[in-house]
């Protein structure tokens, strides 16, 4: 038995449990908003697709679901849904195992919910399938992707190239194995580098240079690669599980990709979520502190718009072990909001919005006041806020 099946026939494991949450959370908000959205973009056909690039076998010896089961109630509560306005929900699932897809097909013959969703498997590699992948995606404005390789065995070009061209209205959720990438680029054997480079997309050249850490160099290509397809890229890692414990290690990672501020912020918290559930983690502390606001501002001509800001605090990756260790918060919108408030009453930044978009001061009411979480709904809400720096403001660089 290799490792993919030993990962099976056990029981859910405890960081699998967090990336199944993630899964779960932005799947389920990705269909319902493309539900409330597909009349305005598509007046023909309405379909959905979900697709699982290394769908497993279904279940765990505990019998707790899998990816591809977890999409298939997703999916069958949508369809069941009085407000559903889609024709065709439809997942792909491919799996390399024979074993595993010919387990999958079993189980999902005992489900009715298949009855009313176009279910497609593909037994091998899944880049055997790349062409008609491509099609049935070309074919479904909405969808979801969702890559989760049991080690590196993803290469991360096939991948784009797959979505190039058809990944518009389609949200992305891709498994990195950090641990294993780390400990192979620091054996530096041949094969290992190989590996490396096809799960990464990057040059041996690239790889082997002495500039920055291999840390730096795996969040950069990730955030290159998937801001060729999509406006937001998120990085959240979370540890390994050991003899039934969590470790606090930043041991693998999950990349999401989308392009809707709404979906950013619910995978966010999401991930908040996780850490409050599964590491007790609580905080009242800024993941970000005003100098970095201060900063940013500063590198632009004193002013940014609240979109441009939450863009550059998402981009930046997110680890596990340092918000364990910091008691720093996750950088969620709501979080964001706060510290802006915060520095705004401190006479820091002001801001520059529609009035719905702020609360009056109590003192004035004519004078603009702090930010209206409420009202922050969608990227348009935050391209109508400008936050200025003040001009008192004295900025000591660290």
């Amino acid at each position: 038995m290799d490792r993919s099946e030993k990962h099976f026939n056990e029981p859910k494991k405890t960081h699998t449990k967090i990336k199944h949450l993630l899964l779960n959370s932005v799947l389920t908000k990705s269909i319902s908003i493309a539900n409330n959205l597909c009349d305005r973009y598509n007046n023909t056909d309405k379909k959905y697709t979900y697709v699982d690039l290394f769908a497993g076998k279904g279940t765990f010896e505990d019998g707790s679901k899998g990816s591809p089961l977890i999409a298939l109630d997703i999916l069958d509560n949508q369809i069941n849904d009085e407000k559903n306005k889609f024709d065709k929900l439809q997942i792909i699932a491919t799996e390399k195992d024979a074993g595993n897809i010919q387990e999958l097909e079993q189980v999902l013959k005992t489900i009715e919910a298949t009855n009313n969703i176009d279910f497609y498997y593909g037994e091998g590699e899944w880049e055997n399938f790349d062409a008609k992948l491509q099609n049935q995606l070309r074919g479904s404005d909405w969808g979801f992707i969702f890559a989760d390789p049991f080690s590196t065995e993803l290469d991360i070009i096939k991948l784009k190239n797959v979505l190039k061209d058809c990944s518009k209205l389609k949200d992305i959720l891709v498994f990195f194995n950090f641990n294993t990438l780390a400990r192979q680029e620091g054996r530096a054997h041949s094969k290992d580098i190989e590996r490396i480079c096809k799960n990464l997309g990057i040059s041996e050249d690239e790889l082997l240079d002495n500039e920055g850490d291999f840390s730096n160099k795996f969040q950069n290509t990730l955030k290159n690669h998937f801001s060729d397809l999509k406006d937001f890229v998120l990085g959240v890692s979370f540890p390994n599980t050991v003899k039934g414990n969590l470790i606090n290690a930043d041991y693998f990672y999950l990349i999401f990709s989308s392009s809707s501020i709404i979906l950013v912020d619910s995978f966010l918290k999401t991930y908040e979520q996780s850490l409050k559930e599964f590491a007790h983690y609580t905080s009242q502390k800024s993941l970000f502190e005003g100098q970095d606001v201060i900063q940013i501002l500063e590198n632009n001509n004193k002013e940014c718009l609240l979109l441009n800001l939450f863009k550059t605090f998402t981009m930046e990756f997110l680890s596990w072990k340092k918000i364990i260790n910091t008691g720093c918060r996750v950088n969620t919108l709501e979080n964001i909001v706060v510290l802006l408030n915060e520095m705004a009453r401190k006479g820091k930044i002001e801001f520059e919005a529609p009035q719905y978009c702020l609360y009056k001061r109590k003192t004035g009411e004519n004078l603009p006041g702090n930010l209206k979480f409420s009202s922050l709904k969608n990227k348009k809400c935050l391209e109508q806020v400008k936050i200025k720096l003040l001009s008192e403001v004295q900025v000591s660089l660290l």
